[in-house]
């Protein structure tokens, strides 16, 4: 590669990789190497675990004198697989304002990963992938059976490795390597893969011919490398390292380009950050080490060290070297490289400075390369590491194979849960894709957030984008945060008034009479009601539970739908033992004569239709023991309606969120216990219980508190008040990591840009912002302003959506574009069954029939 002269466009002296075994997911390099990769995922925490494995990997396996191994992180702009899966969940959407609503978060997305996205830090949205990839040299290009052997099994052990330190390893196959070089060579806005879904590989050239489009040329320049034509040019600045850290620790590396702990900025610009390692003859160099070390021991006993007192530093930099090589280290030649890409100059200059400084920070002295721009350049893409550079570039330094792990950059932000469901951007722009249903455990959710700082957004988006995928949501609240939603989607929304006569929520006229188990099925259920209503504050015995399930029993064979609050009263008072008597005085204003009987002395009338239902009990706030009662037995009817839905159709899932829920809870205990043992139960039914409070030691003054809590396996915090923290730290009752609280401390929203939620879930934790797009802005916000605006338009005959548009547009809020990606829009076709691929796969001529194949076009 050093001794390379360039030619304009030909790529193929730019890019190693020129043929791909498929059957092994090998590829076969131009300088004489065989090679495989893998497309890893970024860990965002450390333990021993990684570390051991990592020492393993690089100080106990075997590899061929010669052999390179590559590991670069890369701030790729392709966000096409979370983008096309997000809108693949969404296919069978038939709500136009949802349809509309996803394309413009969509579009908003992508468009993000060109424009900064939000305006406050600018960060860019983007996918961090860690590209790892091993070359050994080959005697000659005509490869032997046992140089293949060798190298499956090296491929073997180290996908091994990496599945153990949690990399989850993908084999990078001639079609991602295609997709991946595409992202980071053709920066047009016109570019290929910006277009499609997935670009195909040409099986009639050789690969490294696929990696540049005919309108992107290569240009050297003085201060780095220009991709692109002198029109539409993409400007890559380069750096190398000129000095290692003298100390440093495991997760350094996390910092080398941003501060995702305090969130005060990062490198905004996408870039790519390698390190090549190569395995020299090992015994070779430890004989060179001694004699040098000897070299500088004799030199730091005599009075040169009084005019380069850095000869002690060498010398024991030696000594380190020499020590770790001697406990099971190996001598490694190492180099970390790095290229910052900018669409004007300026933007790559600004790039390459705040990775210089961040770099720095972190200990790792960083200078431009200037002498080598197309060189380096090309020994930073995967598979570019090169021998020659190795022995020529001067760039590569000798180091013990153990001293490399904390300088590896395999660290990036969390990804979040996998399913992307929800959507939200890291503090380093990392795309992060969200489903409460990926948990193994349970699917509830517990949501804190102070006032002002994004809730009622949060929880519209939550359920927008359940919504949107196909499910159904209950949302029980107490000051209106989901009527506009509602009314926009067509939900159903109930309100609880004090001095409505109309609502019934008698709880006997509920349970069918067809089915002989249904009342059995239900005797909790009730007996928890009457004890809501006869236990305000204080707690019921276990004999007084007991009894009451007896008196239900004896009452309902008698009476079954003609049954009343009166009916168990009377029951009750009718008993000897004074606590039984006790309740039947306690629920007297929940009988026909009570404060209470005219919510309970008719048939039960309250129904859920539709798949969005919103309960508000503002209308109660001044009868907080009826409101107590209300949310019981709201939360009885949804368990029903979910158990018998979920008996009709188990794909469905379903979510409840109570708001402002401590407000609610607080009211009763009977209530707060029911709600914990009710929420154990939504994973049954495919559903998720949400608890919306503003404090983290809101749901710890109680031991119901705690339960709902501690049974919660995904909880997002909001903006919390620093003595919330403080208490939360000291009291542990998070159960998180020093550098778990660390990051809370620093969760804060900017109004009008964007809303921190930390994320803790049984699939990792971190940090995310909601950013909405105008579009779903406007569909949330309840400012009377926008609601008449929007009104106006449909007055004039627009659909909501198309108003909601029209909106965005009079209102000037549209700063980037919101159409639906173009990858989107490609027809694809999707085989209806596998035996359809095996009838694609034969046929009598040993042709693809594709003829007798049904197929249906989705767009």
């Amino acid at each position: 590669m050093f001794d390379y002269k360039f030619k304009e466009n030909e790529s193929t002296r730019l890019f190693r990789p020129v043929a791909f075994d498929q059957g092994h997911n090998l590829f076969l390099c131009d300088d004489q190497t065989l090679a495989f990769s893998f497309l890893c995922q970024p860990v965002s925490g450390w333990d021993e675990q990684i570390n051991s494995t990592l020492e393993l990997m690089l100080s106990q396996d075997s590899y061929p004198i010669g052999t390179l191994l590559s590991f670069s992180l890369w701030a790729s702009p392709d966000i096409r697989e979370s983008i096309s899966t997000s809108d693949r969940l969404r296919r069978e959407c038939r709500s136009k304002l949802l349809k509309e609503s996803q394309n413009s978060a969509l579009g908003f997305l992508q468009s993000g990963t060109r424009e900064p996205i939000e305006e406050i830090q600018h960060t860019k949205v983007r996918d961090f992938q860690l590209i790892i990839t091993l070359k050994m040299p080959l005697a000659d290009m005509e490869m032997t059976q046992d140089e293949i052997t060798s190298v499956i099994s090296m491929q073997r052990i180290l996908e091994q490795r990496l599945s153990k330190a949690f990399f989850q390893p993908r084999k990078m196959t001639a079609k991602l390597l295609v997709n991946i070089m595409n992202s980071m060579l053709n920066w047009q806005d016109n570019a290929e893969w910006l277009q499609r879904r997935e670009l195909p590989v040409d099986e009639h050239t050789t690969l490294n011919e696929q990696f540049l489009q005919y309108d992107t040329s290569v240009f050297k320049q003085r201060q780095g490398v220009v991709l692109g034509s002198k029109e539409n040019p993409t400007f890559a600045r380069m750096l190398t390292v000129r000095r290692f850290p003298r100390r440093t620790q495991a997760g350094a590396a996390f910092r080398w380009f941003g501060d995702p702990f305090d969130g005060m900025g990062c490198v905004t610009q996408n870039f790519l950050i390698t390190v090549n390692i190569n395995f020299p003859d090992s015994l070779k160099e430890k004989g060179k080490l001694e004699t040098k070390k000897g070299h500088y021991i004799k030199q730091s006993f005599s009075a040169l060290t009084q005019f380069a007192p850095k000869i002690k530093d060498m010398k024991a930099d030696l000594d380190s070297i020499t020590e770790s090589v001697s406990n099971e280290g190996r001598v490694t030649q190492v180099t970390i490289s790095a290229a910052v890409f900018g669409s004007t100059e300026t933007e790559a200059d600004d790039g390459l400075t705040s990775l210089q400084s961040y770099m720095k920070q972190a200990g790792c002295t960083m200078v431009n390369e200037d002498s080598f721009a197309i060189p380096s350049f090309i020994q930073l893409l995967p598979f570019g590491a090169c021998a020659k550079a190795v022995r020529y570039s001067r760039r590569y330094f000798t180091m013990s194979s153990q001293h490399i792990i904390p300088i590896l950059p395999i660290f990036a932000e969390w990804k979040g849960t996998g399913t992307p469901v929800l959507q939200f951007v890291s503090r380093t722009g990392q795309l992060m894709n969200v489903d409460l249903f990926d948990s193994k455990t349970n699917y509830n959710l517990n949501i804190y957030a102070q006032s002002g700082s994004g809730k009622s957004f949060l929880s519209n988006e939550i359920i927008r984008a359940y919504l949107s995928t196909g499910n159904k949501a209950w949302a029980i609240d107490a000051g209106e945060s989901y009527k506009k939603l509602s009314e926009s989607l067509g939900g159903v929304f109930t309100t609880f008034e004090s001095n409505d006569d109309n609502v019934s929520l008698n709880p006997f006229t509920m349970i069918p009479l067809d089915d002989p188990k249904a009342f059995i099925d239900s005797l909790e259920m009730l007996g928890g009601l009457i004890l809501a209503m006869a236990f305000w504050k204080a707690s019921p015995t276990d004999l007084q539970q007991s009894e009451i399930e007896r008196i239900l029993r004896e009452q309902w064979e008698e009476k079954h739908h003609d049954l009343l609050i009166d009916d168990i009263a009377n029951a009750c008072l009718r008993e000897e033992d004074s606590r039984i008597k006790d309740i039947g005085k306690q629920i007297a204003p929940f009988t026909t004569n009570g404060q209470f009987g005219k919510y309970f002395n008719k048939p039960h009338n309250v129904e859920f239709t539709g798949d969005f239902n919103v309960l508000e009990l503002d209308g109660l706030s001044e009868t907080p023991r009826l409101q107590a009662v209300v949310l019981f037995m709201l939360i009885v009817q949804i368990s029903h309606s979910m158990y018998h839905e979920y008996k009709q159709d188990r794909s469905i899932k379903r979510l409840v969120i109570v708001d402002e829920a401590w407000d609610l809870l607080s009211n009763s205990k009977a209530v707060e216990k029911f709600l914990e043992t009710g929420f154990r139960r939504f994973r049954k039914y495919n559903g998720s219980g949400c608890i919306i409070t503003q404090s983290v030691i809101d749901t710890q003054k109680t031991d119901a508190g705690k339960a709902i809590s501690e049974n919660a396996a995904n909880t997002f915090i909001l903006s919390q008040k620093t003595s919330a923290i403080a208490v939360a730290e000291k009291e542990d009752l998070m159960a998180l990591p020093p550098a778990g609280y660390r990051m809370l401390r620093k969760v804060t929203t900017e109004k009008g840009h964007y809303s921190e939620i930390f994320f803790n879930t049984t699939n990792g934790m971190g940090v995310g912002r909601l950013i909405v797009d105008p579009m779903r802005s406007l569909m949330y916000s309840t400012n009377p302003a926008d609601n008449a605006q929007i009104d106006t338009h449909i007055r004039a005959g627009l659909p909501l959506e198309e108003a909601m548009k029209q909106v965005v547009v009079e209102q000037g809020r549209q700063r980037l574009p919101l159409d639906k990606p173009e990858y989107l829009k490609e027809t694809f076709y999707e085989l209806e069954s596998n035996h359809d691929a095996e009838l694609m796969k034969c046929s009598t001529n040993g042709e693809p029939s594709a003829e007798v194949i049904p197929l249906r076009s989705v767009v």
